[in-house]
């Protein structure tokens, strides 16, 4: 377990990040594992990481390499359950890549009660209902296009560019899971999902016209920026 690896050099904090990194490469010794993004400005032909750090001691605890090939030793194939969703029907994680790969890389802190933060692009009401079974809380921003989002807590780009609108908060709450969802504009729409906080509101200082000013916002928001 973590305790039993590292217990003995560092004292891990509660709160955990899932993101990536890429080192750029173009050899054709490596072709299984480079992957091609257009949006990179500094080598679109990469390695990609997947990296599980402890946000209080910057301490690595798990990395995985994308991989482009099925040629897979067993150990190394992705391995996870299945959960529920909204409607009580039983879904396989391994049915899609992305959950595959939450799942697995956030095993290390499973049973732990540990929060996971994560971005848009691993974040979703689904996965996080996933995680929840092996007591692992999650806070992360969402994309409009992700299942099971209310939609009551959505915001248009046009409702964001009011400048009056600024601070506006939609929120709603999953009783069955203990989900928080909420929506806030803050110059452009931000949606975050979260079994970690309350409904509380609370302040985010934002440069307002040249000042800085503080901004109604949702604990949940408040906690991810932290991180």
């Amino acid at each position: 377990t973590i305790q039993e690896m590292m217990g003995r050099y560092v004292d891990l904090g509660s709160e955990f990040s899932l993101d990536e990194a890429s080192a750029a490469c173009r050899s054709s010794f490596g072709r299984h594992l480079i992957v091609f993004n257009p949006m990179k400005n500094c080598g679109k032909f990469h390695f990609r990481f997947y990296l599980l750090c402890c946000l209080v001691t910057y301490v690595r605890i798990k990395v995985r390499i994308h991989v482009r090939t099925d040629e897979m030793i067993e150990a190394d194939k992705f391995v996870c359950d299945s959960f529920e969703n909204e409607d009580g029907n039983e879904d396989q994680a391994s049915s899609k890549v992305l959950n595959q790969l939450i799942l697995d890389m956030a095993r290390p802190i499973f049973n732990n009660g540990i929060t996971l933060n994560f971005n848009n692009y691993y974040a979703s009401p689904g996965i996080i209902i996933a995680l929840l079974r092996h007591k692992v809380l999650c806070r992360g921003t969402l994309r409009r296009n992700k299942k099971l989002i209310p939609p009551y807590i959505l915001f248009t780009k046009a409702e964001a560019r009011n400048r009056e609108n600024r601070g506006s908060v939609k929120m709603t709450v999953n009783k069955t899971y203990g989900l928080i969802a909420a929506g806030w504009v803050d110059g452009n729409p931000v949606h975050i999902v979260s079994s970690a906080d309350t409904t509380d509101l609370t302040q985010v200082r934002r440069r307002v016209g040249g000042e800085r000013k503080l901004i109604q916002a949702p604990e949940a928001v408040a906690n991810y920026n932290k991180g």
